[in-house]
């Protein structure tokens, strides 16, 4: 372990030199009582947990060594491109600095100076600091850093948990840490359909990352081939956990026999758009309020035949109204005949226990992580699409070019 001074800590821990793979970030992103906080710890010598990272140079021989070429790959692709480090723990702490550095953020409360005499500021930016302050900021406050020398990619996934074991990751955030390419495809669509993703996924649960979890829900939903066989999934964690797995050791959907088909990552892809543009468009929920779970599931169900059959939409806002009202028809009929089933039930002296929800549309609707409910809500719906498709302004692509040539 060694300490820095912050000038020369960020002199040479700076984004062009340290790479911070998503698999080990969190999301939290701090608020100005946090960055407050750590540079009151600093400037009274408190900041006593160390930044984690990890010398690329030397993790790439230590994976050639141990003939671990895959992962020693993955380090000399970042030495390539010019970083020097991976950060495994502290970028909240490490980016903060730059950005009060940067006169970016200002600082509020009580620090102490070079005299050490207690300075108190408000809202106030790096460059209208005190100069005592300032100059201790400089070059009398220490940032311990360990560098990790020994670990291969793999690892790397272990240190980051076990770094993050005193404030449990939560579930989405273990899977992120997973050396796998479907990872990469998450939070690449996350990232891409973000507007989208806030309206279908509460504020509260996006720094958890639920949104990434939404899209990797989704892609399981959809993607029903691989390379070694059918496959199909209820969306349970443990389910979740095993989607992740099934890639662990290949590091894109493109290397040979990885189990994931970039076709059907494309299709997903292809798909998320119309999911998109469908709940970006509607205007049944406004901006305050996210769309209903099972409203944006049979959007997404819609999607996949409406992309496999070559349809497109022509207006996303009637089509996400009609499409709601066929749906909330369905299973509000369904209510109808559940109940009057229970009743013949009644009448006739049987037990109305007997009567299982799980055969009609409300109950489907109800639990899209069961994949046999899905899939039986996704026939019933896609059958009345099918009865509706000039109410649900949808057309063949091939017409529409075939009326514009």
């Amino acid at each position: 372990m060694k300490n820095y001074k912050l000038t020369s800590f960020l002199k040479e821990f700076n984004d062009k030199r340290v790479y911070y793979d998503p698999r080990f970030q969190r999301r939290v992103v701090w608020g100005p009582s946090n960055v407050n906080s750590y540079f009151e710890s600093l400037t009274k010598g408190w900041a006593l947990n160390a930044i984690v990272v990890l010398d690329i140079d030397k993790c790439r021989d230590y994976s050639n060594e141990i003939n671990n070429f895959s992962s020693a790959a993955y380090f000399q692709d970042k030495l390539d491109k010019g970083y020097k480090y991976i950060s495994l723990d502290g970028q909240n702490r490490t980016k903060n600095t730059e950005s009060v550095f940067n006169d970016e953020k200002t600082l509020s409360g009580d620090f102490l100076d070079s005299d050490n005499k207690l300075c108190k500021v408000e809202n106030t930016f790096f460059k209208h600091l005190p100069q005592r302050l300032r100059d201790h900021l400089r070059t009398g406050c220490d940032v311990a850093v360990q560098t990790v020398e020994r670990a291969t990619n793999e690892e790397c996934a272990l240190i980051f948990q076990a770094l993050n074991d005193g404030e449990p990751l939560n579930d989405q955030e273990m899977r992120q840490a997973i050396n796998t390419p479907i990872a990469d495809s998450v939070r690449h669509l996350s990232k891409k359909y973000t507007n989208m993703l806030e309206r279908i996924t509460k504020a509260k649960c996006i720094p958890r990352m639920e949104d990434d979890e939404n899209i990797a829900k989704i892609m399981m939903a959809l993607m029903e081939s691989y390379q070694d066989k059918e496959r199909t999934w209820g969306l349970s964690s443990a389910d979740i956990d095993k989607f992740y797995e099934l890639g662990c050791s290949y590091n894109t959907v493109r290397d040979p026999d990885c189990p994931y088909l970039e076709s059907e990552v494309e299709r997903v892809d292809n798909i998320l758009s119309i999911l998109s543009a469908v709940v970006l468009n509607q205007v049944n929920y406004p901006a305050s309020k996210v769309v209903p779970k099972r409203s944006w599931w049979a959007v997404t169900l819609a999607a996949g035949w409406i992309h496999d059959n070559d349809y497109e939409i022509r207006d996303y806002k009637k089509f996400f109204n009609d499409l709601k009202k066929i749906d909330d028809t369905l299973a509000t009929e369904s209510v109808t005949a559940y109940a009057e089933e229970r009743r013949k039930a009644l009448e006739a002296s049987q037990d109305t226990n007997d009567v299982s929800p799980d055969r009609f549309y409300f109950k489907w609707q109800n639990l899209p992580h069961i994949y046999a409910n899905r899939k039986k809500r996704r026939d019933v719906l896609v059958g009345e699409i099918k009865k509706n498709l000039k109410s649900l302004t949808l057309r063949k692509k091939s017409d529409s070019i075939s009326q514009a040539a």
